[in-house]
């Protein structure tokens, strides 16, 4: 499993076990393709790795977040940000959801500046962070975050019996 998130190392191991009946024995690794499936059966690639992966015809990719949704029925939520309570006030936040617009708003100007050179690649970044990703939480991606925390507490992944709380 790539270990550059244990969000997504979670996920995996929740919908192995309960969408194909299987408990993985998780093994940590840098996103190297070739060097993880030497070594273990499947594996495990996020982010840019995965999304610019040299496609092979021999290895079966699956999208986690469509696995998630269709076996829930609910989006899933890879990101939020997170604090202690009472660590943002109302200005705070309203910064956050600023910086957020902002950034939407310039997504094809942030795929431009973080592949300067690669004109092909920034062509999938700006699809992907226009196409891709929700930056808002809905009712919907709420019931998704609060179904994926209890499914990774229930299978021993994070500490269970505390609510997830937000700030408004």
């Amino acid at each position: 499993m790539d270990t550059s998130s244990r969000t997504s190392v979670a996920l995996s191991t929740v919908l192995l076990q309960r969408a194909f009946g299987v408990s993985p024995e998780a093994v940590p690794m840098d996103p190297d393709l070739d060097a993880m499936l030497a070594r273990a059966d499947a594996a495990l690639i996020i982010g840019d790795n995965a999304l610019f992966l040299n496609p092979q015809s021999d290895i079966r990719k699956l999208d986690l977040g469509a696995l998630w949704t269709e076996f829930t029925g609910l989006p899933f939520v890879y990101a939020v940000w997170a604090g202690w309570p009472d660590a943002m006030g109302p200005d705070e936040v309203v910064l956050l959801q600023r910086a957020r617009d902002e950034g939407v708003a310039q997504s094809d100007e942030v795929a431009r500046a973080y592949y300067p050179d690669d004109p092909g690649r920034q062509a999938v970044a700006k699809r992907y962070l226009r196409d891709n990703i929700q930056y808002f939480l809905g009712d919907e991606e709420l019931d998704g975050l609060r179904t994926f925390y209890r499914y990774a507490a229930e299978a021993g992944l994070v500490a269970g019996g505390r609510q997830l709380q937000f700030y408004d």
